[in-house]
């Protein structure tokens, strides 16, 4: 009887200091300043974690916070998912860094995000940020800014970071170059290179 009371008594320690652990890691900011996650990947890809750093291979699953920047190989596409739902999908070839990202689940609208896309090609496909605070997202493509007023776009920068394509599945975009600015409404198609 001794032995069963206790082992009945250290299984309920154990269970507290279970709870107590997982209740401290919650508490953590680490884990409440994470931005996203890799959705899913294949290929090539790899993921540099600030300025410095050196490039380690991406894992389907793992985390990432602002200031990570992941490039696609030749063979490499990835997709990351964003706390708010947003979602980036590159294809190979392709340098896309979180630059900022700030979500605030109880306040939305003071919410924020910035990002770069460097090269290649990437869907783009806004979260609750973009809905609630459109002005909020911040996406620079190579030379150009462009301005997010939708849920799905597509973009292509090239070796000349220019905005050779950008297209708009839903919603609308802004493409801001040295040639002034370019609206793209849905189920258009529209460059950096030229303002008609």
């Amino acid at each position: 009887m001794d032995a069963i009371t206790k082992f009945s008594k250290t299984g309920r320690q154990s269970f507290v200091f279970g709870v107590l652990a997982l209740l401290a890691l919650l508490a953590s900011p680490a884990v409440w300043s994470q931005a996203g996650y890799v959705h899913e990947m294949s290929g090539t890809v790899n993921v540099i974690r600030g300025q410095g750093t050196k490039p380690t291979p991406a894992r389907p699953g793992e985390t990432f916070q602002a200031g990570t920047t992941f490039d696609t190989g030749k063979d490499g596409n990835l997709v990351i998912k964003f706390q708010d739902g947003q979602l980036a999908a590159l294809q190979p070839n392709s340098t896309f860094r979180v630059d900022q990202y700030n979500y605030n689940q109880n306040n939305v609208k003071s919410s924020t995000a910035a990002f770069s896309f460097l090269k290649g090609a990437l869907r783009f496909v806004s979260g609750v940020i973009g809905a609630n605070n459109p002005g909020g997202v911040r996406l620079a493509a190579g030379t150009a800014t462009i301005g997010i007023r939708g849920t799905d776009i597509t973009l292509l920068v090239n070796a000349n970071n220019e905005v050779a394509a950008a297209s708009v599945v839903s919603g609308a975009l802004t493409i801001q170059s040295n040639l002034g600015s370019t609206v793209v409404n849905q189920g258009q198609f529209g460059t950096s290179t030229s303002t008609t």
